[in-house]
């Protein structure tokens, strides 16, 4: 042999080794499906390599000079295998592969790594409108991950992404787009769909879909959906149940606010209605209750310098409409007005004053005039928080002899009552004293707003009865109470009893008027005689 012809077999030998590159093995069949995909070369080896997803290798190789797939390198046995003899799987005829010992005709080999079969979208975040709580709310995009998404449930994750294996989207406790996790949990989901308009989800757009489990039931899926509000600050007005102030952007959050004193997040998205909740609504685990909702889309429209701009509103029920206001900072908040002298501040649990009680009695009270003998005071300063509508009274009930919060002057029914029989609200006993505390609002401690709570005494909800009043009387209690409540009364239980006794002696003469006694008796002895009665006018004049 020459050294050219030496030279030339070797080079013909180390290329036959140094095959480095890609193979694609595809198929439609679900035997072995584990096994297709792309195959993998290293520089200096004669087989392909695949990692599967538990773990373990496939190799692709030769054994008596025929390509064949198994997880050990050169066995006889093999999942799939070419029956004839080739010098690589490209060249072994499509249609001819044995797939568990049965020929495939689907089965081929082709140079190159597989394409992808997986939908992938590209939204940044999805909104899932699902009747299922854990898979309901907003998913972000997972970094570095691609079709995954993620949103915080508690301390757990919950995830929405493709079921490669099973070629279906699914919502579930875990990251199931690896084909080996899915098929050994087929059971980790909440939800699942295989309907194909999932597939074609873009930024901006929504879907309604079919969803396999639970059967018969359906689910929207939202891209990106919500156009972003261009305001820092967002002030709402007249809406009322405390939804009314200033908002803050939430920090990395472009349609995310929340308010001055962190009791209230307000959502700009009209894929299912812009509300106000007391949770952020981004990352709860569920559906919130909404103190405020709205559909309009004007948020989005406005620019920063807008005020008083209308908006419609689905609830509160009561209420057609507000105004929001779109600013770059937030408004110079008016000079802090200083209690008068005379003012009270009544200060109660926040859960009981505010949703869902709604009683809207935390806050200074002015006096106004004396009534039943003593001062009343009324409520000011809180039509921001509680509406313009809302009238509390701290005033002296002769009713009840005690001094009340009522949702009137004259109204029946209180919210908290005195127990002592107070004719001052500084220093009675109350009702509630853990959940109600009445001061001087002067003389405060850390001054007295609408907010204000007890500065001492427990806050913990437990259930309050309310009394409830009457519409159609001003007698608070009903007549059988204000019965009881007049016997109370040393002067008028006496009064009641002289007019008892002379009408049991009238009733005792009217008896024996009719029985003869009167007119009717002739001598001891001798049965009565029965007159005729005469009607008896006390006026004067018979005749009328």
């Amino acid at each position: 042999m020459t050294i050219c012809e030496l030279t030339a077999a070797i080079f013909l030998i180390a290329a036959s080794v140094a095959k480095a590159g890609d193979v694609c093995i595809s198929g439609e069949s679900d035997g072995n499906s584990a096994f297709l995909g792309t195959y993998s070369q290293e520089t200096g080896t004669s087989y392909y390599t695949k990692s599967q997803c538990d773990g373990s290798v496939a190799y692709l190789y030769q054994q008596n000079s025929k390509w064949q797939v198994y997880t050990a390198l050169n066995s006889n046995t093999a999942y799939l295998r070419c029956p004839t003899a080739s010098d690589s799987p490209q060249e072994c005829p499509t249609g001819t592969w044995k797939n568990g010992g049965a020929t495939d005709a689907s089965l081929s080999v082709q140079t190159g790594s597989c394409p992808s079969t997986s939908p992938s979208i590209s939204c940044d975040r999805v909104y899932i409108d699902s009747a299922d709580y854990r898979c309901y709310g907003y998913f972000d995009a997972v970094s570095g991950e691609e079709g995954l998404y993620s949103k915080q449930c508690g301390t757990d994750y919950v995830y929405f992404y493709y079921n490669g294996y099973f070629e279906r989207w699914e919502c579930g406790p875990k990251d199931e787009r690896d084909v080996c996790d899915a098929y050994d949990n087929d059971n980790m989901y909440y939800i699942k769909s295989t309907d194909t308009s999932l597939d074609s989800l873009s930024s901006g757009s929504s879907v309604t879909a079919a969803l396999d489990f639970p059967t018969g039931t359906s689910a929207g899926f939202y891209c990106d959906c919500s156009p972003q509000v261009a305001c820092s600050y967002l002030e709402i007005a007249n809406v009322g149940n405390g939804n009314d102030g200033v908002y803050q952007r939430d920090s990395g959050e472009q349609n995310l606010f929340l308010n001055a004193d962190s009791t209230r997040y307000f959502l700009y998205a009209p894929e299912r209605g812009s509300t106000a909740t007391a949770a952020n609504p981004l990352s709860s685990c569920g559906s919130l209750s909404a103190y405020f909702r709205s559909s309009d889309t004007t948020f989005s429209t406005v620019a920063e310098g807008d005020v008083d701009v209308s908006i419609n509103v689905e609830y509160p029920s009561n209420v057609d409409s507000a105004t929001i206001s779109c600013l770059a900072e937030p408004p110079t908040p008016p000079p802090t007005e200083e209690p008068g002298e005379n003012d009270m501040c009544v200060a109660v649990a926040q859960w009981i004053s505010s949703s869902p009680n709604n009683w809207f009695v935390s806050g200074k009270y002015q006096q106004i005039a004396d009534l039943n003998g003593h001062p009343a005071y009324q409520l000011y300063g809180c039509e921001t928080e509680y509406g313009a509508s809302t009238q509390r009274y701290l005033r002296y009930s002769n009713e009840y002899q005690e001094y009340i919060v009522s949702p009137g002057l004259y109204t029946s029914g209180y919210y908290f009552r005195t127990t002592n029989g107070a004719t001052s609200p500084i220093g009675a006993t109350w009702n509630y004293p853990q959940y109600v505390e009445v001061k001087s609002a002067a003389s405060r401690s850390g001054g007295c707003g609408c907010s204000s709570e007890p500065l001492t005494g427990a806050t913990v909800p437990v259930p309050i009865e309310q009394i409830a009043w009457s519409t159609d009387s001003a007698v608070e209690g009903g007549i059988w109470a204000q019965f009881l409540q007049m016997l109370a009364n040393d002067q008028t239980a006496s009064m009641l009893t002289v007019t008892f006794l002379i009408l049991c002696a009238c009733g005792m003469v009217m008896c024996a008027y009719c029985m003869g006694y009167a007119r009717g008796a002739t001598k001891v002895g001798q049965p009565f005689k029965y007159s005729k009665a005469k009607v008896v006018f006390d006026h004067e004049d018979e005749n009328l």
